[in-house]
């Protein structure tokens, strides 16, 4: 087993630790709104998570990036797989 695979970075590692850590100037600057993170970098804000969307696949095509909305308290959502509930 390659001891090496366990110490790779999870995909967006770094864009949600960046998101996180400038969560209080987010906050300040973007409130509401959503941004677009790629590594280190906050690259832009937009008004509808379709607009930043496009807009991440417009500048890095299929490379990783974060597209989150800045809240102060983030709203947690569920999905499941399945397709039919039991009763």
């Amino acid at each position: 087993m390659n001891i090496e695979a366990f110490l790779l970075p999870m995909p967006l590692e770094q864009e949600l630790q960046t998101f996180h850590e400038q969560k209080e100037h987010l906050l300040e600057k973007y409130k509401d709104r959503f941004v677009l993170i790629k590594g280190d970098d906050v690259v832009a804000d937009f008004e509808s998570r379709g607009d930043a969307l496009r807009e991440g696949y417009k500048r890095f095509g299929h490379e990783a990036f974060l597209v989150k909305k800045v809240e102060e308290v983030e709203q947690v959502n569920f999905f499941s797989r399945a397709l039919a509930l039991s009763s």
